[in-house]
């Protein structure tokens, strides 16, 4: 066991300045309402408390889907931060990065942390400074233990972190997950100029496995961490930003001294339980980005105004709608959200997009300039489908939840309607993706509920 194992006093760390200039960020977004992220927040920011870390929290609400009150931040508090996000995603690392950027000038180090751990150790901190004199990058914790349901709260698992596997020289290959698996995620550290250098976290994996690519990132190895059948240009932009975060931190390392790019804390961590693993769905969520032919370069932009992703173009909402049942099905509270609360959700989504639409038209039906624009740019797209509110596919869709009829008593009953204040309703099984039908609302041609993927335009996000 190694001399700095024993002793809680030798993580102490002379310079006393070094704590005070130590940051915490951590994110909250919980779009369908799981009661157990924030009680699992709150329990953390005590922990931090008790650990005596300065913690930053950015939390982003959706009032596309009826969150207009920010739960656990406050305005007024100069460590927090509150965004209003306009599109559904897994937005951890975007947040992370907004949360970076407003540390105080002081700030030298900064470690981004899940809200959902807790450590056995409360000088784990001192234990991070001293990893990072050796390490660019530093995972939080060397063994992290997955907690069962409370109140017993029982170690279900028990796994070794993916820096301890590198610095120990252990298998990593998800391949051979079941003799090693190096734990990717939790909590990793860095200074605030290797943080900027790398350009913050990559914010392209908007359903999760954030920390599996950064990680694997570190050793320059994330093309073992991709999926094949991915959009060839994310899974290219994936490879490019993961081949620069190296080069730039291995060159860091170099100039720097220190002994390698990855290393760990040696102490313990703690994760709470808020739902099974099997339900986090971390093979299965990829099916989305596979099935919807995402492609980061063209179906988001950065919004201006919250410095987050915005889904444009026509698979908006098919992605938002499939990405929500990502979300509901991770029973993080033991339970799903039930199929008609995500319908209600659902419907927002729709109704608060054509909302926005008509602020920025000024009138019904009428189109703005920057919307001209942008149409003109994305040749090949079928621009009547800017008009419409999400439909979703025929109800025999595992992804499809329950139908809302429509309040219009023009809409024949099963007939997608283009009229935006119409809430979004399923087709009945059969009903043709490309109906011409008029029912008081003109022509009206739908889509297949996937998009059509018809892009020539390169919308990039300022990170990349």
């Amino acid at each position: 066991m190694p001399w700095w194992f024993k002793s809680k006093k030798a993580f102490d760390i002379s310079d006393p300045s070094d704590r005070d200039s130590f940051f915490v960020v951590t994110a909250i977004f919980n779009p369908v309402g799981f009661t157990s992220r924030y009680d699992l927040y709150h329990k953390f920011v005590s922990h931090m408390a008790q650990c005596g870390v300065q913690l930053m929290t950015v939390e982003a609400i959706f009032p596309s889907l009826g969150q207009n009150e920010f739960q656990v931040t406050q305005a007024d508090n100069p460590l927090h931060v509150q965004v209003r996000s306009p599109s559904v995603y897994w937005m951890k690392e975007n947040l992370i990065n907004l949360g970076v950027s407003r540390l105080p000038s002081h700030a030298k180090w900064v470690a981004w942390l899940d809200a959902d751990v807790t450590f056995e150790d409360k000088n784990w901190m001192g234990a991070t400074l001293t990893a990072l004199k050796k390490y660019e990058v530093v995972q939080v914790f060397k063994k992290a233990k997955f907690l069962g349901p409370p109140p017993e709260g029982k170690v279900l698992r028990t796994d070794y972190g993916f820096g301890y596997s590198v610095v120990h020289d252990k298998i990593i290959d998800q391949e051979r997950y079941a003799e090693w698996y190096p734990h990717p995620g939790y909590g990793w550290a860095m200074t605030i100029s290797s943080f900027r250098a790398i350009g913050g976290l990559p914010i392209h994996d908007i359903v999760g496995s954030g920390d599996l690519h950064f990680a694997f990132s570190l050793l320059n190895r994330v093309s073992n961490a991709v999926e094949d059948q991915l959009h060839p240009e994310f899974k290219s932009l994936i490879l490019q930003i993961s081949n620069r975060t190296f080069e730039t931190l291995s060159s860091m390392a170099k100039a720097t001294g220190k002994q390698g790019i990855v290393g760990y804390a040696p102490v313990t961590l703690r994760h709470n339980w808020h739902g099974s693993r099997s339900d986090r769905q971390y093979v299965d969520r990829w099916k989305i980005l596979i099935a919807h032919q995402f492609n980061f370069r063209e179906d988001v932009e950065t919004n201006d105004e919250s410095g987050l992703l915005e889904f444009v173009g026509g698979k908006s909402d098919a992605l938002q709608r499939d990405i929500l049942t990502h979300f509901r099905i991770r029973k993080e509270d033991g339970k799903e959200v039930s199929g008609q609360d995500l319908a209600v959700i659902a419907a927002g989504v729709a109704m608060k997009k054509h909302e926005k639409k008509k602020k920025k038209t000024g009138r019904k039906g009428s189109n703005s300039s920057s919307d001209d624009d942008r149409r003109k740019r994305n040749m090949g797209h079928n621009t009547a489908m800017d008009n419409m509110a999400w439909i979703p596919p025929p109800q025999t869709d595992p992804y499809c939840p329950p139908c809302i009829p429509c309040p219009d008593p023009n809409c024949p009953p099963g007939i997608p309607c283009p009229d935006p204040n119409c809430p979004p309703h399923c087709h009945p099984p059969g009903h043709d993706h490309h109906n011409d039908h008029e029912h008081g609302h003109g022509d009206h041609h739908d889509n297949h509920h996937y998009g059509d993927g018809g892009y020539s335009d390169i919308h990039t996000s300022t990170q990349y």
